[in-house]
């Protein structure tokens, strides 16, 4: 019997399949059939004919859940073509105990009963997001994080100089479950370092803002000390997050601009004040006749703007022992399009009873306005 022919782009579809674990139908247009040559938009009928053609032959397997899409996953041969087609090794050296161990994921360990699928496609359509807006990002699904900490996240971006934990929520764990869940991220994190870290709660609720305040108080009450410096935490939908992904280093570096352009003050970018008694960074600083701006940018219930907050009065005392010549003011600047920031900077307030007199919150163009005065 010969041997069934694929096609270039069938590997690529067995491949993305093993590495997210599952696609959708939508998924597995978007990534390998959408965009045809010079910027035309092919039709999915070409692909319908593709992916009959691997599941009729044993190498996907079609799962129709709840909502009627379709999910496709890797079958035993599919996982052998895949193996054998991008020479993946058999076995590797387990680095902690000098033992040999499997490389690769057989079917049955990729299966994931149809009422996880949703939360599954949720997470892999912000990765499939989060990577068209930066290439360099590789991704570890759950099954491929192994740590000794027992944090499982659901998936992990990484590049270089940035490891992003992602956990996708879908409103149906209870906040027991969550306390233990970011319990065990602050264990992790108090063991391991990277140069940049930062954790997102991609929240997908009927009611996002009741939802993400109580991620808010969780991480709160447990992790609130961690979060400065290289370490940060935000809470939003996917479109929020999406949005801090596209435009955050982009937006502080417009902000900076604007300022730098403004005479008779001096403003620094992601500095820190540090001295013997005091450290802290922030966005940004600037100095104005005898009054220090120490300024974060709020996004996404960004949990370093609240630790800061929290700490802020014991800061301005540490500052005016080495600076007492200063008056100094910690301010949260906010996109004018974040309608529910000043009912959530009140909130943050009364919670925490932070000085009403240093603690201030101001729009991006409002800023502009008050140093350009």
């Amino acid at each position: 019997m010969s041997k069934i022919k694929l096609m270039p782009r069938d590997f690529l579809v067995l491949e993305g399949i093993y590495k997210y674990e599952c696609l959708s139908w939508d998924q597995v247009y978007d990534l390998f059939f959408k965009h045809g040559e010079n910027g035309k938009i092919n039709s999915s009928e070409y692909m319908r004919k593709r992916l009959s053609y691997l599941c009729n032959k044993d190498y996907l397997e079609a799962v129709v859940i709840k909502d009627g899409r379709k999910v496709y996953f890797l079958k035993q041969l599919g996982i052998k073509e895949y193996r054998s087609h991008f020479k993946i090794v058999p076995d590797i050296t387990d680095a902690k105990t000098g033992k040999l161990k499997r490389n690769y994921y057989r079917a049955c360990e990729l299966k994931k009963h149809p009422v996880l699928l949703p939360h599954q496609l949720k997470l892999i359509d912000f990765i499939i997001k989060a990577k068209a807006i930066n290439s360099n990002y590789s991704h570890i699904m759950n099954k491929g994080f192994e740590t000794k900490y027992r944090l499982m996240p659901d998936a992990c971006l990484i590049t270089n100089s940035f490891e992003l934990f992602l956990e996708q929520d879908m409103d149906t764990e209870r906040k027991k479950k969550l306390e233990n869940k970011i319990a065990q991220y602050r264990h992790f994190f108090s063991n391991h370092f990277s140069e940049n870290m930062a954790l997102f709660f991609i929240i997908n609720s009927k009611y996002p803002e009741k939802r993400a305040k109580l991620f808010g108080e969780i991480l709160t009450i447990y992790m609130l000390d961690m979060f400065k410096d290289n370490f940060d935490a935000y809470i939003g939908t996917e479109d929020t997050l999406i949005e801090v992904l596209k435009y955050f280093n982009n937006k502080i570096s417009i902000i900076y601009m604007q300022l730098k352009s403004i005479e008779k003050i001096s403003v620094s970018k992601f500095g820190k004040i540090e001295d013997i008694y005091i450290s802290q960074k922030f966005d940004f600083i600037i100095v104005k006749e005898e009054t220090v701006f120490c300024i974060h940018y709020f996004i996404a219930n960004r949990m370093s703007c609240f630790y800061n907050a929290f700490l802020f009065d014991n800061f301005k005392v540490a500052f005016n022992q080495v600076y007492p010549q200063y008056n100094i003011v910690y301010l949260m600047l906010y996109d004018s399009s974040l309608e529910a920031f000043q009912l959530m900077f009140t909130s943050i307030k009364t919670s925490f009873k932070y000085s009403k007199s240093n603690i201030h919150a101001m729009s991006i163009d409002n800023l502009i306005e008050y140093f350009s005065t």
